[in-house]
């Protein structure tokens, strides 16, 4: 469906910065780890970690999301609620490499249903 411009907006980055950042209430603030980061740092967010970032000036990121076999079982059934084709060519991929029974059975491990 199509969205207006305003709840464009409303879901910009630069919209949280400035209409809900300053109304965060000091529980969830001390909970927050807020910084900038300088050209030439790397800045890792763990899996599962929410997140916001908001550029100050022009700039270019490069984002990778990393799934080892730690978190395999997490990624397959977030795919699974979120977009179930994408997680059955992630495993024909695996299974495709020959990957595929490590990753069942890591899966397995951590208590997933895997279909």
């Amino acid at each position: 469906s199509a969205t207006s411009l305003s709840e464009d907006l409303a879901d910009s980055a630069s919209h949280w910065l400035h209409h809900c950042y300053p109304n965060v209430d000091e529980l969830a603030a001390s909970k927050c780890i807020d910084f900038v980061q300088h050209p030439g740092e790397t800045v890792y967010v763990p899996n599962g970690w929410w997140h916001n970032v908001v550029n100050l000036e022009f700039s270019i990121a490069v984002t990778q999301n990393f799934v080892g076999m730690h978190n395999a079982g997490a990624c397959y059934e977030a795919m699974l609620n979120h977009d179930c084709e994408l997680a059955m060519w992630w495993r024909d991929l695996a299974e495709a490499s020959g990957e595929h029974e490590l990753l069942l059975q890591t899966m397995r491990s951590q208590g997933q249903q895997v279909t």
